[in-house]
């Protein structure tokens, strides 16, 4: 799967689906966050993430690009 493939993948399942079955297959423990209101770590995210859930948001996803290792995500997220 390439990099861009997997990240599809992951905000198809987590942000769209709300499954959080295969997080410990993509996110290391120690994932660093970048988002300020996101603790550190797979808990920290997790924590984040059903609270974001719960808010029942709608989440598309406008582009995704790759350049490298690099993936680029687009998206159009409305609480």
């Amino acid at each position: 799967m390439s990099n861009k493939e997997l990240v599809k993948k992951f905000y198809d399942d987590i942000f769209i689906k709300g499954d959080l079955s295969n997080l410990n297959s993509v996110m290391k423990e120690n994932y660093i966050q970048h988002n300020p209101d996101c603790e550190d770590g797979r808990k920290g995210f997790v924590k984040f993430i059903n609270h974001f859930l719960s808010l029942k948001p709608t989440f598309d996803i406008i582009n995704i690009s790759a350049d490298s290792n690099m993936v680029y995500v687009f998206f159009l997220n409305v609480l």
